[in-house]
């Protein structure tokens, strides 16, 4: 070999170690291809988690307005059932304060989407118990005219369903 032809030949040897070279130093287009995969299904499973957060964040704060509301309302008729228990009746009823009382107005109210109701329903006792107060039953009793169930319902639509939050309890007419 002569000089010229061994110079071809280094070159060509050094040219094929540095393209083996090369193939070995950077990423294949099957190896690009999986790393983009995995990205794509980390970044989708944390975009599911942030959504499924948001929307126990809406939950639970739709729950507390609820909430709120709800004992706001009975606060307001134990207001009403201490000024004045005989102007107290069976019926649906919702919570007015004019600044310095709270009154009992018919009908429902929509207070920022929540629905709102006071629900006042008859109290009926068991018949010759001995006591000065007999126990509260469902039906079969004598209605104690100084007593009232009430039932505060403040309803809401979240995601395509109405959902609901109830308190409840009995007033009772004393002095």
């Amino acid at each position: 070999m002569n000089n010229q032809q061994d110079t071809n030949y280094k070159q060509m040897t050094n040219d094929k170690t540095q393209i083996k070279n090369n193939k070995e130093a950077g990423f294949t287009l099957v190896e690009v291809v999986v790393a983009i995969g995995l990205i794509l299904s980390l970044s989708l499973g944390m975009m599911a988690v942030n959504s499924l957060t948001a929307a126990s964040l809406v939950q639970n704060q739709n729950e507390s307005v609820a909430g709120e509301l709800a004992r706001e309302a009975m606060e307001a008729v134990q207001s009403v059932r201490a000024r004045s228990f005989p102007s107290l009746s069976v019926g649906e009823f919702h919570p007015v304060y004019d600044g310095t009382n709270w009154s009992l107005v018919p009908g429902n109210e929509v207070v920022d989407g929540f629905r709102r109701k006071v629900v006042f329903s008859p109290v009926q006792r068991t018949f010759g118990c001995g006591e000065n107060v007999c126990d509260v039953v469902e039906a079969g009793g004598v209605i104690d005219e100084w007593s009232l169930k009430v039932l505060v319902e403040v309803e809401w639509d979240e995601a395509k369903e109405t959902r609901k939050f109830s308190l409840g309890g009995y007033v009772t007419y004393w002095r």
